[in-house]
């Protein structure tokens, strides 16, 4: 009984062992292929400041508030 549980044990760690390695080899792949096909995309806020950042920031929250409360007073 002991040997079928160790024998158990060690199939399953090398499925995961193998599984684990497949993952690796498979995101390090896509990683290269997409670093070579797709160039370095600049900054999302490249030619913007972190002021304009923060006022977009600041009135999307509004909005979102606003809305929030303009539901909660319909209940």
């Amino acid at each position: 009984m002991l040997a079928e549980a160790v024998t158990l044990t060690v199939i399953g760690m090398t499925v995961v062992f193998a599984f684990l390695i497949l993952l690796v080899v498979t995101m390090s792949t896509l990683s290269f292929l997409v670093r070579r096909i797709a160039p370095a995309a600049e900054g999302a806020a490249a030619g913007g400041s972190s002021m304009d950042l923060a006022v977009a920031v600041a009135v999307a929250y509004a909005r979102a508030k606003a809305q929030h409360d303009s539901e909660s007073d319909t209940e």
